[in-house]
């Protein structure tokens, strides 16, 4: 996943209220009248119900680079060349079967699955992958990765063979532009103009991938098993329902109900609600790929730019209540190294930084504060020069997750000497004031991970060239070494040097505090074995689970097998 993924804008966020019997009502008679529900039907149709949209279904949304295309399009009927598992780091060919870099690392020839065809019949070759590039190019707007930034040509040398020429290595840029741009039919997009635009016939969406779009309503969307698949036979589900549920806590209902096999929303209690009443069928696994933290802004704020204050920061947020608390302990705290705890990271963890705690230090936080000059006030407060250390701190409003966990460090600040004042910000001007790199103090934000999920956050987070709108680098951070580590570590595929750029990070993050990392970001997943089994799980974590991730949709339907 490229850095500029919107991670935190994906996740479904659970409001508080009750579900509508109305609407739950509704969504099972259109279940039933469809052959769908979780009684299986006579004629033995597998059929996945699957809650994963939350706006009316449009006619104009059937163009995966629409900018309202229909969630599970990608992945389901449109398909990336390869599939990169942020959990495993592996790599599952798709519309590729393989790749190769050049000596220098600068080209990547891509070899094409043979035999491949469209669904309406017509060959896949490499004339469409060039096309789908080339419009991207011409139509800045479909270029959802920025993938023209990192390219300079896309050439097929023959129908099967397509060779990428990078303007720099692309040891791991290649993630973003071999597992993630949907490839799309020339013979359907050519001579139409802006790829954008084009309207797609809803039942005629024609795509590679296992799926077919059999109808539509504004309501309910169902998919069929494509037979022109070329790895048909690993697809054991007949039919996808893809209801729409337009509350969050629909979702929820769903789920608990039985009315769904897979979503993806955050909830507090999910333990006891969704797995304890079922504790055979109900399940919940959030792979820690991403990660959220407090940003500050160091490039406005003169307190801030004193690397003794962010420290004091970070000894004093309790990252264990970020995980507890606003997470409901669904996923794990992070250090201040901000590096994940996956098995592609173990190697790369330095062995000085292995205790470092995720709990409050609000005792380390005053010292340091106190060797840096800073004497407490009849407040309670820290403050030098007449000046109160005193912060806003910009949380989402609705975003209950993040509003406690704001709660819990306001708390903990306070015991280190640091007031804090908490501005619950509405999602779209929270949106805007981070798009646009504006000032603020102190700032609730996250980050997406990747198949390179070290390199993915850091250069996030951290690199020069990630400052927003372009990253999410919202602390501004613009350091010459901390950009030299990452020019490396993403021009490289020699284990020394990446070692030696990680643990520099590292060291980085530590000594310097560019930002504070608090708790691994989840993908959403929630399951039920009672018609499938075959999901990803912590202990086979092939793929992440969350439906509105693409193409990892796609590998766990081919996993997918029915119970009955």
């Amino acid at each position: 996943m490229s850095p500029n993924s919107l991670f935190s804008s994906s996740r479904m966020k659970l409001k508080a209220g009750f579900v509508s019997c109305s609407l739950l009502l509704v969504v099972a008679m259109l279940l039933t009248a469809c052959g769908g529900g979780t009684t299986p039907a006579s004629n033995k149709t597998h059929t996945l119900v699957l809650a994963g949209i939350s706006a009316p279904i449009t006619s104009a949304g059937f163009n995966p680079y629409s900018a309202n295309a229909v969630p599970d399009l990608g992945g389901f009927v449109y398909e990336p060349l390869f599939f990169a598992g942020e959990e495993t780091g592996t790599w599952t060919g798709l519309l590729g079967t393989s790749h190769s870099f050049s000596p220098d690392g600068t080209q990547v020839t891509v070899n094409l699955r043979t035999g491949v065809q469209w669904n309406d019949g017509q060959p896949f070759s490499s004339d469409d992958v060039v096309f789908t590039f080339n419009a991207m190019k011409q139509y800045p707007a479909s270029d959802l990765w920025g993938v023209d930034s990192l390219l300079k040509s896309v050439t097929a040398t023959d129908k099967n063979t397509v060779v990428f020429t990078f303007n720099k290595p692309a040891y791991v840029s290649f993630d973003t532009v071999g597992g993630s741009v949907f490839i799309i039919p020339k013979h359907i997009f050519d001579g139409q103009g802006d790829i954008t635009k084009v309207t797609v016939d809803p039942t005629k969406s024609v795509g590679t991938g296992p799926m077919l779009v059999d109808s539509w309503s504004a309501d309910l969307m169902t998919m069929k098993k494509n037979p022109k698949f070329y790895n048909a036979s690993s697809v054991k589900v007949d039919v996808i329902k893809l209801p729409v549920y337009k509350a969050n806590t629909d979702f929820q209902e769903a789920m608990n109900s039985n009315q769904a096999d897979w979503a993806s929303y955050f909830e507090q209690g999910l333990q006891q609600s969704y797995v304890d009443p079922d504790k055979a069928h109900h399940h919940y696994w959030m792979a820690p790929v991403d990660e959220v933290g407090v940003f500050m802004d160091i490039r406005d704020n003169k307190t801030l730019q004193d690397v003794n204050v962010r420290k004091a920061l970070s000894l004093a947020i309790d990252r264990t209540a970020w995980a507890q608390q606003g997470e409901d302990g669904l996923v794990p705290a992070s250090t201040q190294t901000g590096l994940l705890d996956t098995a592609g990271n173990k190697p790369y963890q330095l062995s000085d930084y292995a205790n470092l705690s995720t709990k409050t230090q609000a005792d380390q936080a005053k010292q340091v504060l106190q060797q840096d000059g800073y004497t407490l006030d009849s407040n309670g407060y820290f403050a030098k020069n007449g000046q109160e250390l005193s912060f806003s701190y910009i949380t989402v409003a609705g975003w209950t997750d993040w509003n406690a966990a704001s709660q819990a460090d306001q708390q903990n600040l306070k015991a280190a000497g640091i007031k804090i004042t908490i501005n619950s910000m509405q999602q779209a001007d929270y949106m805007t004031l981070r798009t646009n790199a504006g000032k603020y103090d102190l700032m609730q934000s996250a980050v997406a991970g990747g198949a390179h999920s070290a390199y993915d956050i850091y250069y996030g987070t951290l690199d020069s060239a990630s400052i927003p709108p372009a990253g999410r680098n919202s602390s501004y951070w613009n350091d010459p070494q901390t950009n030299a580590y990452l020019s490396d570590l993403g021009s490289t595929n020699d284990a020394t040097k990446m070692a030696t750029d990680i643990e520099g990070l590292e060291k980085i993050m530590v000594n310097d505090v560019p930002w504070i990392p608090t708790i691994a970001g989840a993908r959403w997943f929630e399951y039920s074995t009672t018609n499938f089994t075959g999901w990803p799980s912590a202990s086979n974590p092939y793929a992440t689970g969350a439906t509105y991730q693409a193409p990892d949709n796609e590998i766990v339907l081919q996993h997918l097998v029915p119970t009955n």
